[in-house]
């Protein structure tokens, strides 16, 4: 069986799910879940992005745009904090952090 590093891909990050604590469901869509968590060692909220990828193709693709919105800066821009795969069953699941901002998106 190929490993992710194998591949091109990061290794999933060990305990990195176990680091976030589920608040609740803030969104979900037909690409995966979005979760608004805490950070179990300081108690920060943050947004965590679900994606879950049939296959390595899929993922690479989720991994690849992740990094370029991780990139972005701008005082009116999502940050963007951490992307990590996580593998649940048969799937991996590209997760990315990002800031929470309190008073909801543009179209409330």
């Amino acid at each position: 069986e190929a490993r992710g590093s194998d591949l091109g891909l990061p290794e999933p990050r060990t305990g990195a799910m176990e680091d976030l604590e589920v608040i609740r469901k803030l969104a979900q869509g037909g690409q995966g879940l979005t979760l608004l968590v805490r950070h179990k060692d300081d108690a920060a909220t943050a947004v965590l992005k679900q994606c879950k990828c049939d296959n390595i193709s899929a993922a690479n693709d989720a991994l690849r745009e992740a990094k370029v919105l991780q990139r972005l800066k701008h005082e009116n821009i999502v940050s963007y904090t951490d992307v990590f795969l996580h593998e649940d069953g048969q799937y991996l699941v590209v997760c990315t952090l990002m800031e929470y901002c309190e008073r909801g998106d543009l179209g409330r």
